[in-house]
């Protein structure tokens, strides 16, 4: 049920209504002829295209179009129509525009998004009803405006129809020419192609753009008006939120995900029921509501027609311009217009955007929002990596050399450290030869070095983007898990003995969650938390210097070093400085953490409903799993690299949040399933050790491979992320 307020019929003729129950109407002598044939030049230079080119599409519709945004050809637009429209709406249980739309909803202008559409001879566009230009949950258009810009000599009106109540609206009829038709009798009225009308109806009235005749051309302007809720409904960060969780449940439902459909809607009641609930009203007063909030009580009703409509593409963050554009389209009304003194209206036409896969609007409008920020340097950073970095990246480092491929060379070092530990110290006892502490030390410290020149390299190359960020994390986390394994086995652990081993997994886990408690936190807030005084740098620099030195001396006189502690009594020197640190790093990273969630203000870039408290209990949670399963694998090394990589691919989920997509999900069955499937691998058996570091390795570089493949599309980099060149056609 709907009732409006009309303003401002004009009685003099100038006004046409069209036939009921037809809500359309005709305003002639909307633009002069010297206006129209201005705009029709604008729209000529800025390069019309077909369509589409297939046949199957042709018969639906066969014109040139091209999109142009200008504001002040709609400006001028809505002073010349607004005294003829519908100036209010109120809608209180209407299906026709979708759930969610009840409310008293004001004109506000005309859409600045102008589609010319040119129709050759022949040319048509068979029956439809136009969809809704939806702006935000109050701002939508419930009107179509056609303007038309030259005489069409024979055919091209638009006609509108009234189908009888029951007809089978999907069943055209085909023309001698092959074209989609409706029958004769459904027509209501006709609005012909004169030059300077209008033609303004309801989006939801089905209507057809008669074929044009031989010969003959038709020349015209589509676009919208626009209206607002008043007062605004769920305009809060809150309501903005859920709006933006509705759109990506319902293009996930389009899609035919509907399992991430439902995840979202659910995500969306749990954030702002009071949004949900009315967004549902719709289907609670049809009868098809269910106890909970579903699919279709959740999804806005389309008209009943089940033919295409078309709907009107929105200018939003994949549309980043296009052609520079001239002020052709600022020159075409006369000069005593009131838009005349505007003296650079936006006139770019629509860029197609650079798809690529997953590029979806929400992905691309997180990529945009994201920002680095620089943390704070420790203390040796302060005294000598700073100027150890600068001097590698401006000495030694080419500038064709992409960030991304320093991080991922430093991990190869990295790993051939793992390696060499596992083969040369299998049971984590100190065993190894001298030269494998030498050897994996000085591999430690190249990749320190390359994580600390791949950022000063982005600045240098101007190459920095949020994958940067995201390839260094994941690198750090593989990082994380080599040091674990590095410091048990200089304690000389041992992983034969059950104390052993716990104390091993108990140095790995703990790692990993402290680790883990960092991203999360810098995840949240956008800045990676740092302690001025003793952070990573330093653990990292004084565990390769602990190599050095276990290597020269043995591990036996090292861990046999004993230091008397208050209460406590003897203690082994190495281990008790790294208990300290520990207990320090612990202390420093719950501090920081409880900082972090105790913030007055959530950061724009993270959902609402997502907790960061209780992300960090279920990833804390999932290390500790990974830690019981490491404990009871007997193929220890496998399973520990099994687990390793998992990690990293967790640590860019987190990561992924506030890079590229805030809804994504963090638990992932199959992970945890690979990682539960090592305590079953015997140990020696490297064929079943290997099939799931294979399936651990596929995920890992398939899940990498999908964001990056995000990110360089809505950025437009080039996909290979190892490389500077620009990608092909940009």
């Amino acid at each position: 049920m709907e009732t409006r307020a009309r303003s401002g019929i004009d009685a003099s003729g100038r006004v046409r209504r069209c036939a009921s129950p037809l809500d359309a109407y005709v305003v002639g002598n909307v633009c002069e002829a010297e206006e129209c044939v201005r705009l029709t030049r604008a729209a000529t230079a800025a390069g019309y295209t077909f369509w589409h080119g297939d046949a199957a599409n042709a018969a639906f519709r066969n014109a040139d179009t091209v999109e142009v945004r200008s504001k002040a050809i709609a400006s001028e637009l809505w002073e010349r129509l607004r005294p003829h429209v519908t100036s209010e709406i109120e809608i209180t249980c209407d299906e026709t525009h979708g759930a969610g739309a009840r409310g008293k909803w004001v004109a506000t202008g005309v859409n600045e998004h102008l589609l010319f559409n040119r129709y050759a001879s022949r040319g048509h566009f068979s029956p439809h009803t136009d969809g809704a230009t939806v702006v935000d949950f109050n701002t939508r258009s419930f009107y179509s405006v056609l303007i038309y810009l030259n005489d069409c000599d024979e055919g091209g009106e638009t006609v509108m129809f009234a189908p009888p109540k029951g007809a089978e609206r999907c069943q055209f009829i085909r023309d001698d020419a092959e074209r989609f038709r409706w029958p004769r009798e459904w027509i209501v009225d006709a609005a012909p192609c004169e030059q300077g009308s209008a033609l303004v109806f309801r989006q939801d009235i089905p209507h057809e753009g008669a074929p044009v005749g031989e010969g003959s051309i038709k020349l015209l302007i589509r676009t919208d008006v626009m209206y607002s809720r008043q007062p605004p409904a769920f305009a809060d960060a809150v309501g903005l939120e859920a709006y933006a969780l509705h759109q990506r449940a319902m293009e996930a439902e389009s899609n035919g995900d509907a399992m991430e459909a439902m995840r979202l809607f659910r995500f969306c009641r749990r954030l702002c029921p009071d949004y949900a609930d009315f967004v549902a009203h719709f289907a609670v007063a049809t009868s098809i509501a269910t106890p909970c909030l579903s699919l279709h009580s959740f999804r806005p009703k389309r008209a009943s027609m089940p033919i295409t409509r078309i709907r009107r593409a929105r200018l939003d963050v994949l549309t980043r311009g296009g052609h520079d554009g001239s002020n052709e389209h600022a020159r075409c009304f006369a000069a005593d217009s009131k838009t005349s003194g505007a003296s650079e209206p936006d006139t770019a036409p629509y860029a197609n955007h650079r798809a690529h896969v997953g590029a979806s609007e929400r992905t691309c409008a997180q990529v945009h929002s994201y920002k680095y920020r620089s943390p704070p340097s420790s203390t040796f950073e302060r005294w000598f990596l700073e100027r150890w970095w600068t001097h590698v990246v401006e000495k030694w480092c080419p500038t064709w050399v992409a960030p991304n491929a320093l991080t991922f060379g430093g991990l190869m070092f990295v790993i051939a450290t793992y390696w060499l530990i596992w083969a040369m110290s299998p049971m984590l006892t100190h065993t190894a030869p001298t030269w494998t502490y030498v050897l994996g030390a000085l591999c430690l410290f190249a990749y320190q070095t390359a994580d600390g020149i791949d950022g000063k390299q982005a600045r240098r190359t101007k190459s920095g983007s949020p994958l940067g960020e995201v390839v260094d994390h994941g690198c750090d986390a593989v990082c994380t898990c080599v040091y674990g394994v590095v410091f048990a086995d200089l304690l000389a652990a041992g992983v034969s003995t059950d104390e052993g081993k716990i104390l091993a997994i108990a140095i790995m886990t703990g790692a990993r969650v402290f680790f883990t408690v960092d991203t999360i936190s810098s995840t949240y807030t956008g800045l990676l938390p740092v302690n001025t005084l003793f952070d990573v740098q330093e653990m990292q620099i004084c565990l390769q210097l602990s190599m050095l030195v276990f290597a020269y001396v043995g591990s036996d006189v090292m861990n046999s070093v004993q230091i008397g502690i208050p209460l406590i009594g003897n203690r082994g020197a190495v281990r008790t400085f790294f208990d300290v640190a520990a207990i320090f790093g612990a202390t420093q990273r719950a501090r920081t953490f409880y900082r972090t969630v105790t913030a007055k203000d959530t950061p724009p870039h993270w959902p609402k409903y997502r907790s960061p408290t209780r992300i960090a209990i279920f990833c804390v949670s999932q290390e500790l799993f990974h830690g019981f399963c490491l404990y009871h694998a007997p193929n220890l090394p496998l399973a520990h690299a099994t687990s390793m990589f998992l990690f990293a691919e967790a640590e860019m989920s987190i990561m992924r949040i506030r890079v590229s997509d805030p809804d994504w999900p963090l638990f992932n069955w199959l992970n945890l399933a690979i990682v539960s499937l090592t305590t079953c691998v015997p140990a020696g058996n490297m064929f079943l050790g290997g099939i799931l570091l294979g399936a651990t390795l596929f995920i890992l570089v398939h899940r990498s491979a999908t964001l990056c493949a995000q990110v360089t599309g809505c950025l437009g980099l080039h996909p290979n992320i190892f490389v500077l060149r620009p990608r092909q056609g940009a």
